[in-house]
C-alpha cells in the first residue's frame, strides 16, 4: 500500500491480491504414448497426484506456464463427464480428453 498525493487530493493504491482459484480446460492426444497423469479420487473429483515428464502432460506442462497440471490440481470434467468413474473410464481409453481442471491458490496457513 502507498500514497500519492497530487495537490489536495490524496489516494491510496491497494495491489490485488491473487485469485484464490484457477479454473482452466486444457485438451490432450495422447498420440503414442500415454496422458501421464497420476490421480486418486477426492470429494467427487480427480486430484493430481504426479504429473509425468515423458508424456502428453509432460509436453503440454513445457509451454502451459500457470496452467500447467500440478499435484494437487482437481479435475472436475473430462470430456463432458462430470461422475468419477466417467471420467476414469475417459482418461482411460479416450484418445484425446478435454479437462476441466481447478486449483485452490491460496498458500495454506
Amino acid at each position: 500500500e502507498f500514497l500519492d498525493q497530487i495537490g489536495d487530493h490524496t489516494s491510496v493504491h491497494v495491489a490485488e491480491p491473487p485469485a484464490p482459484f484457477l479454473d482452466f480446460v486444457l485438451s490432450l492426444s495422447r498420440e503414442k504414448d500415454k496422458l501421464g497423469i497420476r490421480f486418486r479420487e477426492r470429494a467427487g473429483m480427480l486430484e493430481i497426484v504426479e504429473a509425468l515428464e515423458n508424456s502428453a502432460v509432460g509436453r503440454y506442462n513445457a509451454t502451459a506456464g500457470e496452467h500447467s497440471i500440478q499435484p494437487g490440481d482437481l479435475i472436475h470434467e473430462v470430456n463432458s463427464q462430470t461422475s468419477v468413474e466417467g471420467m476414469v473410464h475417459e482418461l482411460l481409453s479416450a484418445p484425446t480428453v478435454e479437462l476441466r481442471v481447478h486449483r485452490d491458490c491460496r498458500k495454506p496457513s
